[in-house]
């Protein structure tokens, strides 16, 4: 709400001497405190001379404006004039004008509580300037009515009423002035008159102050010497204090563990022993060091506590073993220093927590033994693959000739599934073998852990407590590796368990911080524990349970093999995750695997039953070995194919160019990936696609972990099938590639 008080129209110089008057008047009856009133007259003279200097006329409007629940006294600037051009340059400070416009329009802005500045171009300009009132002056309407009276009866009728305002109120100042010259001349008088008694005081005193001058000096010199002093020891103590709080500061926040020895008394620990040895640092001061020695490192130790020099090295850099408050053993590398105070010789003793270092130094150990043998693992299974579809696909044909009824029928279907045996166990040698990790997809797992768990427990005396949650995470897994991988874990905990008992099977979602488990990178993971009631397992066997073909059960071909947990621990790496093994000869084990998570649902797919597909097109099979060049061949032909061959990719490519040139290219190539001494699989095809941009081709290979066959299509295959297959896999894939065309 805003109440007017006066306004004053400006057309001639002296009209903005009176809007200056009219705003002192306002505030000085307002009461606004002196300061205040300054900026505010300053203010509205700077903004009316503006107005009147830029436009020729102007009106000023004074009014009290109530703004929620604060009020303001404000003067409104009206012109006709031109306007302001560049006014935002003119409010920021950046524009610079050699006649100085808008330097008062920016520090009219700068001193007063409220500032608005409205203008148009042709149209003039119209400036709010405001002043906040102090919560001391109440102001109501009624008061505001007052105001205004007041200033109608003192208002001048004309510029001429106004100079004699004026000038009556500067010979009111000279009379003041007149009147208090008189009264100081009177002062004077009496001062002159009080001189000349003191003067002869002052000669007797002159001498007494001449003596206290001296002594005074004297006395500020041994004062400045002494505050110099203090100062100094200030200062020293200040340093003294800062590196003592420095030293304490780094001492206590390092993770080692640091400690005084006196005769094997501890008399100082830091924060770092608190977290080797679970014990508060107050209760580690005053104990003897050997308690918290192993009995196997206390001849070290003897050795260690000899008298040597001064600051001499005892011990730098040794693995040592102490033990907790719980009477864990605690891997440490110490260094000892003995060092001589006042109080007598010391030792300075350093133990830096090394078990996170030996576990990845462990953990490096084992993966490298594991990719060692993995390069011998996968040679032989792809060797091994070959052979079993050259076995697998001889078996097939031969059925398919024969009938199903024909008595030798019998024969081949177990020396199929014996070759199929054989393919999953050269399957479970390439997952331990090197190479990229398996074929994976985002994987709804919690019907996998069910599945994996009711059929190795079936018929068994063991019972199983299965706890999963709904909302479990998907993983981004190859969903065969994860349910074998689970499923070896549960056979272990089921063999340790004859007499029967209960499994605790676990599943659930965790965020893992890489501070905490250092194996793993930070995030989200599905964490799945195995429980078992069973023998454990020693101490000893414990560091050999990943161990390929360490096993503590009798060989033969199904049990026995050793190879379990290290496939096991092959697959949870190759995943991204990691698998932990606690155990007590006695007292059961516990298997805590984690798998990467990813938050998408994953839809569940019927499994697609395979039947023979019969078709009609050229194909060209490039392998290095014969006989699966032929069994391909066979197979193809039992299809309805026309087939040639070609035993690498030169030979591939030197074949297709021929046909190509010849306007009938083949229809389907099949490409083996790794041929010994010549080209392979992709180099080939890289040389066919320029030749052919739109040439098909199959990728296979012994050996199915390989990179290529996990995303062939990154590398321009049509289709993938690893060996060894059946012939109703190798025909469902090619009749899909070529219906396509």
């Amino acid at each position: 709400m805003k109440i007017p008080l006066t306004h004053v129209s400006i057309h001639f110089d002296e009209d903005v001497v009176i809007a200056r008057n009219r705003a002192k008047d306002i505030v000085k009856l307002i009461g606004l405190p002196l300061q205040n009133q300054t900026k505010f007259v300053t203010a509205v003279s700077e903004i009316v001379r503006n107005a009147f200097q830029y436009a020729g006329n102007a009106t000023v409007k004074f009014q009290i404006n109530f703004k929620n629940a604060r009020n303001f006294i404000e003067a409104v600037v009206e012109d006709n004039g031109p306007g302001i051009e560049n006014i935002d340059e003119i409010l920021s400070g950046r524009y610079k004008s050699k006649s100085g416009m808008g330097l008062g329009i920016l520090g009219t802005k700068k001193i007063v509580d409220y500032f608005k500045i409205e203008t148009t171009p042709g149209k003039g300009t119209k400036v709010t300037i405001g002043e906040l009132l102090p919560d001391t002056i109440k102001v109501d309407t009624k008061t505001v009515s007052q105001w205004r009276e007041s200033l109608i009866k003192k208002s001048p009728s004309s510029s001429y009423e106004e100079l004699l305002m004026h000038n009556q109120e500067l010979m009111e100042l000279i009379e003041e002035i007149n009147r208090k010259d008189k009264q100081l001349q009177e002062q004077l008088e009496r001062l002159e008159l009080l001189n000349r008694e003191l003067e002869q005081t002052n000669e007797g005193m002159i001498a007494l102050h001449s003596e206290l001058e001296k002594k005074n000096k004297l006395l500020e010199e041994k004062n400045r010497q002494l505050i110099k002093e203090i100062e100094d020891r200030r200062k020293i103590e200040k340093k003294l204090r800062e590196s003592e709080e420095l030293y304490r500061s780094v001492v206590e926040n390092v993770h080692d563990g640091i400690m005084l020895l006196r005769d094997r008394k501890i008399i100082f620990a830091n924060r770092g022993c608190e977290n080797i040895f679970n014990l508060p640092v107050d209760k580690v001061i005053g104990r003897d060091f050997s308690e918290f020695v192993t009995s196997e490192d206390k001849n070290l130790l003897d050795k260690t506590f000899i008298k040597g020099d001064r600051n001499e090295c005892v011990l730098d850099g040794c693995e040592f073993r102490v033990l907790n408050i719980k009477g864990e053993v605690i891997s440490v590398e110490l260094r000892v220093r003995e060092m001589k105070i006042k109080d007598g010789n010391t030792h300075l003793l350093v133990l830096r927590d090394i078990r996170t270092r030996k576990m990845l130094e462990e953990e490096r150990l084992k993966t490298s033994k594991l990719e060692s043998i993995g390069i011998l693992a996968g040679g032989i299974a792809h060797d091994f693959n070959n052979l079993l579809t050259v076995i697998l696909g001889n078996i097939t044909l031969s059925k398919l000739k024969l009938g199903e009824d024909h008595e030798v029928v019998q024969f081949l279907n177990d020396a199929e599934k014996a070759s199929l045996m054989a393919k999953d166990l050269a399957y479970k040698f390439l997952t331990f073998s090197s190479g990229s990790p398996p074929i994976q997809k985002v994987e709804n797992v919690k019907d996998a852990i069910k599945d994996t768990v009711r059929v190795t427990f079936s018929g068994s005396n063991i019972k199983t407590e299965v706890k999963i949650p709904d909302d479990l995470w998907n993983v981004y897994c190859d969903i065969t590796q994860f349910q074998q991988a689970l499923t070896n874990v549960l056979i272990n905990a089921k063999e340790a368990m004859p007499n029967g008992g209960t499994i605790e099977i676990t599943a659930e979602n965790i965020e893992v911080s890489s501070l905490e488990m250092p194996v793993l990178p930070s995030g989200k993971y599905v964490k799945i524990t195995v429980k078992d009631e069973g023998c454990g397992i020693s101490e000893e066997n414990l560091q050999k349970v990943f161990d390929p073909y360490f096993s503590t059960k009798e060989r033969s071909t199904q049990k026995g093999m050793g190879l379990g947990l290290t496939i096991t621990y092959s697959i949870v790496k190759n995943h991204g995750g990691n698998i932990e093994i606690k155990s007590k000869e006695g007292e059961g084990t516990t298997v805590v695997m984690y798998f990467p998570a990813v938050e998408v649902m994953q839809k569940k797919t019927e499994e697609e039953k395979l039947e023979i597909k019969k078709g009609r097109g050229r194909i060209l099979v490039m392998d290095d070995e014969p006989l699966v060049r032929g069994a391909v061949r066979n197979m193809l032909e039992t299809l309805g194919y026309t087939v040639e061959l070609a035993s690498d990719g030169n030979e591939a490519v030197k074949l297709y160019k021929k046909t190509l040139d010849r306007g009938k290219p083949y229809d389907l190539v099949i490409l083996d990936i790794t041929v010994p001494g010549g080209i392979g699989g992709r180099e080939a095809l890289l040389k066919l696609k320029s030749l052919d941009p739109d040439v098909k081709a199959i990728v296979s290979s012994g050996y199915s972990n390989d990179p290529i066959m996990a995303h062939y299509k990154n590398y321009g295959f049509a289709g993938v099938v690893s060996k060894p297959y059946k012939i109703e896999e190798v025909s469902r894939i090619i009749s899909e590639i070529l219906d396509q065309n």
